[in-house]
């Protein structure tokens, strides 16, 4: 009781809800308000704090490809690799951007390419996720029939889903099977979203010709057959150049398969190729690779290839040399980090050596 007392006499009674005070105007409105940027700040630095950055560079990436916008996608992906790290599908897709941009064989080793001809293209081995992107680099070189393996692929890991209806539609169509075709444009017709689309795809089976594909591999004799290499790109690119001599995307990726894998000696048999196309001279990597060989053959053998070297190729290699046998590493990779030169020696995952026929 004595306890009672004290606390009533030193603290005040509780004040009745009818006497407290009624909410202003001004803090009906303020007050939500805080609450509300409280909530969004709040949210906002979670996001951030959980966010994979370089998931979401990856994901744009990815919708630049299928929207085509190459220079975006060699925006993100240089962005994505200045930061250190390492990936194939990255790799892949810049390589797609800077053929589709004209400057495969001139940057092609701005960026340490440790993966060697993995950078440009998926062997297969039967990875569920590597199955969605195949189809990208087949369809711009003219392979439909090897595009048309890899969708059916994806197909068969992620469903009928109408992207890949689509493309297995578009390649059967191209290919002259037009019944085969129809079977997925029928799924498609049945579609709220895409039937407009399978219906203007319908009216390609005529002509057999879909806007923005084109056939490299003309239909094989009756009896013949050939199966594709479906681990290493380099007897594809080989074919396809040989079937469709106009093909630049074909040559220009077959001779940045052959340097990455070390193979100057077939490089220099096939660059006669280039002559087919108008460039206004070597690349700068052709160059060094052309010198290699020339180091390796002598001059007599060399002047048999038509070919002939700046003479700032050969003081830039010199400078090379000179640096390499100094051991100056940080000068060495600031000045020929982007060199053919230089991924030979020091980055190449196949050794350090040309690879002999």
């Amino acid at each position: 009781a004595v306890v009672i007392r004290c606390v009533h006499r030193y603290l005040p009674l509780p004040v009745p809800w009818r006497h407290v005070p009624p909410l202003g105007r001004r803090t009906k409105v303020v007050l939500p308000a805080v609450a509300w940027i409280c909530y969004a700040v709040g949210g906002n630095l979670l996001f951030v704090n959980r966010y994979n950055r370089s998931e979401g560079i990856m994901l744009k990436t990815e919708q630049f490809v299928k929207e085509r916008s190459w220079k975006q996608v060699l925006e993100y992906t240089d962005l994505y690799f200045r930061s250190g790290r390492t990936n194939q599908l990255m790799a892949y897709f810049r390589a797609l951007a800077l053929y589709h941009t004209g400057r495969l064989p001139y940057r092609l080793f701005d960026l340490p390419q440790t993966l060697g001809v993995r950078t440009l293209y998926f062997p297969w081995n039967g990875d569920s996720r590597e199955s969605e992107y195949g189809h990208f680099l087949y369809e711009d070189l003219g392979h439909l029939n090897e595009a048309h393996r890899w969708e059916f692929e994806a197909m068969a890991v992620w469903g009928e889903t109408a992207p890949h209806l689509l493309n297995l539609a578009r390649y059967n169509i191209a290919n002259g099977r037009p019944q085969v075709a129809q079977r997925w444009l029928n799924k498609l017709k049945q579609s709220l979203f895409y039937r407009e689309e399978a219906l203007r795809l319908e009216a390609c089976m005529e002509t057999g010709q879909v806007p923005g594909l084109h056939n490299a591999v003309p239909k094989s004799p009756e009896g013949a057959a050939r199966f594709s290499n479906v681990i290493n790109i380099g007897p594809e690119l080989e074919y396809l150049c040989r079937l469709d001599p106009t093909n630049r995307m074909a040559f220009e990726y077959l001779m940045s398969h052959l340097l990455l894998s070390n193979h100057v000696v077939r490089f220099v048999r096939h660059l006669e190729w280039i002559r087919r196309f108008d460039y206004a001279q070597l690349p700068p990597v052709y160059e060094e690779a052309l010198y290699i060989y020339k180091l390796r053959v002598g001059d007599e053998v060399f002047a048999a290839t038509g070919f002939t070297l700046r003479p700032e190729t050969e003081q830039r290699f010199r400078r090379y040399a000179r640096l390499v046998e100094e051991r100056q590493m940080k000068t060495l990779q600031t000045e020929f980090g982007n060199t053919y030169w230089f991924y030979l020696n020091f980055l190449s995952p196949y050794g350090n050596k040309v690879i002999a026929d």
